[in-house]
């Protein structure tokens, strides 16, 4: 945990002191479409084993960024999170 505290602190520094600007809300609305996307692929695809070492980490930085983000990035985060799961692009046919 020591190794990660100096990221940690300038990613909650860095989003909670310019959060009202639109570059950090597009930043933080990439980084949170992407850790849940990867969320919902570990959850899918995944030995149960790989999502419990990784999911922690995933969700804690997409609700965090969720969280942090305006209403409609939020919603937009949602909605492609939501297609994700819906679509499945790495499904396996069988």
């Amino acid at each position: 945990m020591a190794k990660v505290a100096p990221a940690l602190y300038a990613i909650v520094y860095g989003t909670l002191r310019f959060r009202k600007t639109r570059v950090v809300n597009l930043v933080m609305l990439v980084a949170a479409c992407v850790s849940g996307c990867y969320f919902v692929h570990l959850n899918l695809h995944s030995p149960r084993l790989g999502i419990m070492r990784r999911a922690p980490g995933l969700v804690t930085m997409w609700i965090y960024f969720t969280f942090l983000m305006e209403v409609r990035p939020a919603i937009i985060n949602a909605i492609v999170v939501a297609l994700f799961w819906l679509i499945d692009p790495f499904k396996q046919v069988i």
